[in-house]
């Protein structure tokens, strides 16, 4: 039994939706590696400080090296993502409409009417982008809900509403969410 939907709106997973999506989803992962890697580095300059200098050299050979493979498989990797969604679809964008009810979301593909259900305990953090919320989930799972879209409310309600109903999703977390 499906409750009264307070928000709802819609998704098309589409190419411009999916760079969008890459660009805000892969910066966001892309500055905790930078600098969890530029954190090695500077650990093991330290340590190279009491060695010679050729192993300083080598560390950073090998940063640089690990950094630069890190950011184009991440690249590649959101590329792929994509290709099979599509194939999977038979190439054409995924239609997803997005039911925010008190117990879940529920998403729909109207086209096979396959139906998902979201509980609220399963998000982590919001990441704003001009025209999309990405609400992400563990193991980076995410859900993406269309700002234009919305209908419910005001997008301020809509981010009281998400704070509220998911205990994982702390207001630091949310912080920088514009509308």
């Amino acid at each position: 039994i499906v409750m009264e939907s307070i928000f709802i709106t819609e998704t098309i997973h589409d190419l411009a939706v999916h760079q969008e999506f890459k660009e805000r989803f892969l910066y966001a992962s892309r500055a905790r590696h930078i600098f969890h890697i530029l954190g090695c580095f500077l650990t093991l300059w330290y340590i190279s400080l009491f060695q010679n200098q050729r192993i300083l050299f080598l560390y950073l050979g090998l940063v640089l090296f690990l950094l630069i493979t890190h950011l184009l498989q991440n690249n590649k990797k959101g590329d792929i993502q994509y290709k099979r969604m599509l194939q999977a679809n038979d190439g054409e964008p995924i239609h997803v409409q997005y039911r925010l009810c008190d117990d879940a979301i529920y998403a729909l593909n109207p086209k096979n009417g396959n139906q998902n259900i979201y509980r609220y305990e399963m998000f982590r953090h919001v990441i704003d982008a001009p025209h999309m919320l990405i609400l992400v989930m563990e193991h980076k799972s995410c859900l993406i809900l269309e700002k234009p879209w919305l209908k419910g409310g005001t997008p301020e309600e809509f981010l009281q509403f998400l704070l509220r109903r998911c205990p994982n999703l702390k207001r630091k977390k949310a912080k920088g969410v514009s509308f």
